[in-house]
């Protein structure tokens, strides 16, 4: 079911859309093909693709890799550093502990996961970011080493008017690591848009 199909099985004309990481990919292209279902958009952690984007490291896309084609839970772990800011990760572990907690509780198998990976290599909007007609919000953590917050700055750079908010201590899971800061911003955007 595609994204519009899934408002109209909701009986939503409009609305705000937020989108992280690869469903910040799948929000963009909802706002490219579907602007009159977008009252506000937000994108956190997330890229528009191709040769553009601001890659990580070779390790930590290694790490990640590993993670998405074995699946197992010791790979889970071993790419929490690739999710979380090394702060948070030092300092209040519980927030890592808890996500690998549910993560574990219902794990995307192998295939569902490399189905996944394979959308994101291959999402590209970078010369369609113009078209994007909704006002935007950009979040990105400023310790996301998975998508790095470069990215942030082509998305802002290239929506027509977006705004960009980038939130210190946080790394690529910044809603669960800093969610008064993300909520904050989140929810004056969308004040400002139903004012």
């Amino acid at each position: 079911m595609g994204e519009a199909q899934l408002l109209d099985a909701l009986k939503i004309a409009r609305a705000h859309v937020l989108g992280l990481s690869m469903g910040g990919m799948i929000a963009q292209e909802m706002a490219i093909r579907s602007p009159e279902r977008i009252k506000g958009l937000v994108l956190a952690c997330t890229h528009a693709g191709g040769e553009n984007q601001v890659r990580p490291s070779q390790e930590v896309e290694s790490i990640f890799t590993e993670m998405v084609y074995v699946a197992s839970p010791e790979s889970k772990v071993d790419a929490a550093p690739t999710l979380f800011d090394p702060k948070t990760l030092a300092e209040r572990p519980q927030l890592a502990a808890a996500y690998a907690e549910v993560s574990l509780k219902h794990p995307a198998g192998a295939e569902i996961l490399s189905k996944q990976w394979e959308a994101v290599l291959q999402h590209d909007t970078h010369a369609r970011l113009g078209e994007i007609k909704a006002p935007t919000l950009v979040l990105s953590g400023d310790g996301d080493v998975l998508i790095p917050p470069g990215n942030s700055d082509i998305l802002a750079r290239l929506i027509p008017g977006a705004q960009k908010i980038i939130i210190p201590g946080g790394g690529h899971q910044i809603l669960v690591e800093e969610a008064d800061a993300c909520n904050q911003a989140i929810l004056h955007f969308l004040k400002t848009l139903d004012a």
